[in-house]
């Protein structure tokens, strides 16, 4: 025989009284029974069962959905904590939200007449977070809550995007990046600055294409996580502000292809630093990595199929660098009229001599001689005028304590320097 449904069998019935110790006291709902009851049935039947058992007043039963990406299947609400929960955002279907741990709150909703809540805890990439309504949330993935922003009313911020991406997991992370599909689709629907400012925080990280001389090779390279740790191991000390200040490699490197590695390229050293003399050639014949140091977000580039297992240890401590020292000389080239493309001597030299021992300590791998004079260069500063000064020039800002340092002939051997007049700096004893 097929049973009624529970509404069906109370209906016309008066509730049971429910006495202390009596069998129907006993066997009263609990909040686990009703909400297990709900993700089974539906709101109706708790209320029905509720109704049955003579519950006074409204009854709540809590839900919140597993913490992840969703998109919302029809218009809706995000609301406050509130106790009136006003509306902090209106929500139009396929709005993306990304459901949190709640942290123990409690949602206090009444739907209807059964005083019945399932809300999560959540946030959209513009608002939040606050609840949003079970019912109108469906799972999906990284690609799909992105996909889903893509396809809103307008074209979406690059914080907005970021706000998305900042919730998942680095898994999901790792699969939105290697999705070529949906990078084609994010590249056709944004313009080129808000497209690339997602490859880093989506950190896509591609492996060599091609071979060349004195590339990567099948080894590609290190994550930005990795840098960053062997950064920190070798130069601990060293590195101390410059991490308090929250300055990463995780998070702000992309390795890419050429059409990527070519805008990147352009936005930054022909737009940005104004570098005309670049305009139509291709970006991997004049570098193998840069770093965005002319805007506002100093991201890392670097070219897929070129470089070393270094190349991400050098462009990632540009990353921990105050940017003082670099900006001077790069103005001082300016002033005097010092072709320099966009790049600093000195900064090259001393970002080198920081680079070595952890490439050679930490990844247990040999150095190119990369930047070999500017090199010799920044081991003479710091043998003469000690390492500590060369850290708190470089890493902190205080470069005006290296040229007290060195005194008054600082002038001439700065402009010397990034003349790339070796023979007076050999002839002087700075090689």
């Amino acid at each position: 025989m097929r049973a009624r449904p529970v509404h069906q069998q109370n209906a016309g019935r008066q509730p049971p009284v429910r006495r202390a110790g009596s069998t129907a006291a006993l066997l009263a709902p609990t909040p686990a029974s009703l909400l297990q009851l709900q993700r089974l049935a539906g709101n109706a039947s708790v209320t029905a069962l509720l109704a049955g058992w003579g519950a006074p007043g409204a009854t709540t039963v809590q839900r919140q959905l597993a913490p992840g990406m969703y998109v919302l299947n029809a218009r809706g609400r995000l609301r406050s904590e509130g106790s009136r929960h006003p509306k902090i955002e209106s929500l139009r279907p396929g709005r993306p939200a990304t459901v949190l741990p709640n942290g123990g709150r409690k949602s206090a909703f009444k739907i209807g007449t059964s005083g019945l809540v399932e809300n999560s805890w959540a946030r959209t990439a513009s608002a939040g977070p606050g609840w949003i309504r079970d019912a109108r949330l469906d799972p999906t993935t990284l690609v799909g809550a992105l996909d889903a922003t893509l396809r809103g009313p307008r074209k979406p911020t690059a914080d907005e995007l970021r706000a998305v991406i900042a919730w998942a997991t680095p898994d999901e992370r790792r699969a939105a990046a290697a999705d070529d599909a949906f990078l084609a689709r994010a590249k056709k629907a944004l313009d080129s600055d808000t497209y690339l400012q997602v490859l880093p925080a989506l950190g896509v990280h591609r492996t060599p294409d091609r071979v060349k001389s004195g590339g990567p090779g099948a080894l590609g390279h290190p994550t930005g996580h990795d840098a960053d740790v062997a950064i920190r191991a070798e130069l601990a000390h060293e590195v101390a502000d410059a991490v308090k200040a929250g300055r990463q490699v995780e998070g702000e490197v992309s390795v890419v292809g050429d059409q990527d590695f070519q805008a990147a390229f352009d936005r930054q050293w022909v737009v940005a630093a104004g570098q005309k003399q670049y305009i139509g050639k291709n970006a991997w014949d004049i570098c193998e990595a840069f770093v965005d140091v002319n805007l506002p977000k100093r991201h890392i580039w670097i070219h897929r199929s070129l470089g070393d297992l270094g190349t991400i240890i050098h462009e990632g401590m540009h990353k921990y660098a105050d940017s003082l020292l670099r900006d001077e000389q790069i103005q001082l080239c300016n002033v005097n009229k010092i072709t320099h493309g966009g790049t600093s001597r000195l900064d090259e030299g001393i970002t080198e001599y920081f680079t070595r021992p952890v490439v050679v300590n930490q990844l247990k791998v040999p150095r190119a001689d990369y930047y070999a004079n500017e090199h010799k260069v920044a081991t003479k500063l710091a043998a003469r005028f000690g390492r500590p000064t060369l850290v708190n020039a470089y890493f902190n800002g205080d470069f005006e304590g290296l040229k007290q340092a060195f005194g008054k002939g600082w002038p001439v051997f700065a402009e010397r320097l990034e003349r790339s007049d070796w023979r007076w700096l050999l002839i002087n004893g700075w090689m």
